[in-house]
């Protein structure tokens, strides 16, 4: 998960080089800057729940 405002030490560019690196990855962007998951805390809870319910067995990934 990533804010679309990427922050200067950690450009766009950088996080695509990253993510092209790891096998099965999913990213997410959500509108916001740094602290968006303490500005707006439900967008980054309802991206994360279906992750965090797979891997505790809940439910299948995806």
């Amino acid at each position: 998960m990533a804010a679309e405002q990427a922050p200067p030490y950690f450009p766009q560019h950088q996080r695509e080089s990253r993510l092209a690196c790891v096998r099965d990855v999913r990213s997410i962007v959500l509108p916001g800057g740094h602290h968006l998951h303490m500005e707006t805390p439900e967008p980054v809870a309802t991206a994360l729940a279906p992750f965090l319910a797979a891997r505790d067995g809940l439910t299948p990934p995806g």
